[in-house]
């Protein structure tokens, strides 16, 4: 019965040594996640800009081929 319990703490204490490294290594993970999803971010962010600017180019282009076509301009 002592042999059984004292094998049962070391199956206890493998997976306890498991689990704290499988922390270290997921929250590394976490911290990989963090920088990518920021830098994600700064990127979404710039082509939002220059999809406006490109937007707002092409309607004054739209604009001015169709006034241009109409005899407008």
């Amino acid at each position: 019965m002592s042999h059984e319990l004292a094998e049962i703490r070391e199956r206890l204490a493998r997976i306890e040594t498991t689990q704290i490294f499988q922390t270290g290594v997921l929250e590394k993970i976490d911290g990989k996640l963090d920088a990518v999803d920021n830098r994600l971010s700064v990127v979404e962010t710039k082509a939002a800009g220059y999809g406006t600017i490109a937007g707002g180019l092409m309607a004054v282009a739209v604009s001015l081929v169709s006034a241009k076509l109409t005899g407008k301009a």
